[in-house]
């Protein structure tokens, strides 16, 4: 054997462990999907330890209008105490909220519904502008702007 593939060899053994995380199971992810009637929903896939959200959404003012946001079920299959954040809106035709949590139970596991938004307009406009989310410890399990 030589010397380099030793080398790379070593490399791979070391590396693994660190890069497992990265590769095991499925990667969090949002979307927005239809609900019932005139509402969005905001729905979270593999959640792990999720303590705290936060996202920011965008559409042309004069063909869409938020006209409440409510949390969804998926906060409730949680211990902890949720707050949330928002909403803010933007006459331009933006909306930022989101939630965090306190205690010392574990955060949301899962997948679900976050927030449930009722809406007046065309939801097809609508567009994730950015997404942050963290864990109970304050570490990003899911970012994109």
């Amino acid at each position: 054997m030589n010397k380099k593939m030793l080398i790379f060899l070593i490399s791979v053994i070391f590396i693994m462990p660190i890069a497992y995380p990265a590769f095991s199971g499925e990667m969090s992810r949002v979307e927005m999907l239809q609900g019932s009637g005139n509402t969005v929903d905001i729905y979270f896939n593999n959640a792990k330890d999720l303590g705290a959200f936060e996202i920011e959404l965008t559409f042309p003012a004069n063909q869409f209008k938020v006209i409440d946001i409510q949390e969804g079920e998926l906060l409730k299959s949680s211990q902890r105490t949720f707050s949330w954040l928002g909403p803010k809106f933007d006459p331009e035709g933006k909306v930022t909220f989101g939630f965090f949590s306190l205690g010392n139970a574990e955060g949301i596991y899962g997948n679900g519904v976050l927030a449930i938004i009722e809406y007046e307009g065309d939801p097809s406009l609508v567009e994730i502008q950015s997404i942050k989310a963290t864990d109970t410890k304050g570490n990003v399990v899911l970012r994109s702007n």
